[in-house]
């Protein structure tokens, strides 16, 4: 699902048992999480929701000749 994504950073995409795991090995720690996505139709623009039980926020992404560019939509941090 993950495979299209292009990144100048590394991403590591775990299932729920693998995160388990992961934290039962080496403690807490807190991914985000995507709560929700969606992709236009031309696939030039998306909006992402992302969950990292602390904090979070929704981001409209839009493809350019350079690449994504985020905008941040709004934010949550309790």
């Amino acid at each position: 699902m993950f495979a299209p994504m292009q990144s100048d950073r590394h991403a590591i995409v775990l299932t729920d048992d693998e995160l388990e795991a992961y934290v039962a090995k080496f403690g807490p720690m807190y991914p985000a999480r995507i709560a929700h996505f969606a992709i236009s139709h031309d696939g030039k623009r998306a909006i992402i929701e992302l969950n990292q039980s602390w904090t979070g926020g929704t981001f409209l992404l839009t493809k350019t000749d350079s690449g994504w560019e985020a905008t941040q939509i709004s934010m949550w941090i309790t």
